[in-house]
């Protein structure tokens, strides 16, 4: 093999080389992206729970008071009764 051939094939390889790495770059890139976007998904997630287990127990305590309200009309409370 003379010195032009190795020189093409050391310039074909490289060439080669190059663009694998930057396939792998942009794969990186992209696994990053979809790692930060599944990262802001979670997030919302875990903010949508807070709010709903808020709204549950502010549920939860109307029901409370409403059971507290029935079962005192049902006994006569006075406070319950108008005048």
């Amino acid at each position: 093999m003379n010195t032009s051939s190795q020189a093409s094939q050391l310039s074909d390889s490289t060439s080669h080389q190059q663009q694998a790495l930057e396939m792998a770059a942009t794969a990186i890139n992209e696994m990053a992206a979809t790692a930060n976007e599944v990262s802001a998904s979670c997030a919302n997630a875990a903010e949508l729970a807070t709010q709903t287990q808020h709204a549950s127990e502010l549920g939860q305590n109307v029901i409370s008071e409403t059971v507290e309200s029935v079962v005192s009309l049902s006994t006569g409370d006075s406070r319950y009764h108008s005048a």
